[in-house]
């Protein structure tokens, strides 16, 4: 019986151990989640019907006009290191925090300058932000996960906001470009009728870019904004607790049955 009770004993410390070790070295993480919908180039289909008419007259490849990325390019969007290296340019708050990650992530000679923190954000990143899709609704999910439950909400609205503005600034000076590029062709056609389609899709590249530069309709609608997680997502202590307590239950079980098989 005393060989059982040590037995016992022993694991009822090392459950006691686990749990109080889980408290005392896992970091508890708070998660935030926001639900997104990658919004449609409104302007594609009047851009893309224009293109078409100049196609049938003309033999010249005609500037495309496509906005809307596909699902895989905009999570990479989401997660990349020019969006990174954007928030930090735009926002001091997400440059005085990555910062605070140089430390953990270069040497001080490597430190000190915009990619510097935007390269320590990516590597924060990789295990701290998650971007999924599900196929059914079209909707993508991104998970930010942090210690402080106020810094990962900041900066999962920071990350949809600059990702909106970088979006709607590139969609501007897209169009730009493509309208100025057409109206240089203007020159190089003789058909009236042909420079009168180049100038009015010209003009049609120009409006759409002054809209996209004072407009949202360029990026990623907010479906489910972020809020304050109350309880954290990692670790579970109680998930911790119920596992080691079913381990040490089958090691005492198995204890004892092999003690009394020794015995008979």
């Amino acid at each position: 019986m005393s060989r059982h009770r040590f037995a016992t004993i022993a694991v009822l410390v090392l459950v006691i151990a686990i749990n109080l070790g889980s408290f005392l070295l896992l970091e508890d993480q708070f998660e935030v989640e926001v639900l997104l919908r990658p919004l449609p180039d409104p302007t594609t289909q009047d851009l893309g019907d224009a293109a078409s008419r100049l196609n049938a007259l003309t033999r010249f490849t005609y500037l495309q006009s496509g906005r809307a990325g596909s699902i895989d390019a905009n999570i990479a969007f989401l997660s990349s290191r020019y969006l990174l290296l954007e928030m930090v340019r735009r926002d001091p708050e997400v440059q005085a925090f990555a910062d605070s990650l140089q430390q953990h992530y270069l040497d001080p000679q490597q430190q000190g300058s915009d990619e510097s923190r935007a390269w320590s954000l990516y590597k924060w990143s990789d295990s701290h932000i998650r971007v999924s899709h599900d196929v059914q609704t079209g909707l993508i999910t991104l998970k930010v996960r942090g210690r402080y439950p106020q810094h990962v909400t900041w900066f999962a609205r920071s990350l949809v906001g600059a990702a909106n503005s970088v979006l709607s600034e590139r969609a501007a000076r897209d169009y730009q470009e493509q309208g100025d590029a057409i109206f240089r062709k203007v020159a190089e056609v003789q058909e009236t009728e042909v420079q009168s389609y180049l100038i009015e899709a010209a003009s049609r590249y120009l409006v759409r870019s002054a809209m996209a530069s004072t407009s949202s309709a360029f990026g990623f609608e907010v479906v489910d904004p972020p809020s304050v997680p109350f309880e954290e997502s990692w670790p579970n202590h109680v998930a911790i607790l119920l596992v080691s307590l079913i381990l040490a239950t089958a090691v005492l079980l198995w204890i004892y049955i092999a003690d009394h098989l020794s015995t008979a």
